[in-house]
């Protein structure tokens, strides 16, 4: 079971996420509305992946996170993004991310996704 760390402002898409996630045999050991303790929290609660929301509130949004993460730590981050513009795409591919969740999704979509996500993890990290 895969234990999984969301990062999202948003209060309905951190549930809706956390539902299917679990619903798909994760588990999410935790959420952060911000990521201005991620290192921290990832280093308490030792998540597999990391499920981040690019354009989150806070002192740094999700690429500036995941670059810190890159540099402290071998776990992957899936983003999730309503911001697919060029720019903030391109942004997000030079951080390797294990995969790019665009919003809005529905549910049978995030299921299969997620699958993709785990397959993609099994593959690369275990």
């Amino acid at each position: 079971m895969k234990k999984i760390l969301i990062v999202e402002d948003d209060f309905i898409i951190k549930i809706f996420f956390t539902q299917i996630i679990n619903n798909c045999g994760g588990n999410v050991v935790g959420t952060l509305s911000n990521c201005n303790n991620i290192l921290s929290t990832i280093n308490e609660l030792k998540p597999d992946i990391v499920f981040m929301d690019i354009a989150i509130e806070g002192n740094i949004n999700g690429i500036e996170a995941t670059k810190l993460i890159n540099a402290n730590t071998n776990i992957p981050v899936v983003y999730i993004t309503g911001n697919s513009d060029k720019k903030t795409m391109d942004e997000a591919k030079k951080t390797n991310p294990l995969y790019i969740i665009k919003k809005p999704v529905d549910e049978q979509a995030l299921e299969d996704q997620i699958k993709i996500i785990y397959d993609k993890y099994n593959t690369i990290y275990v």
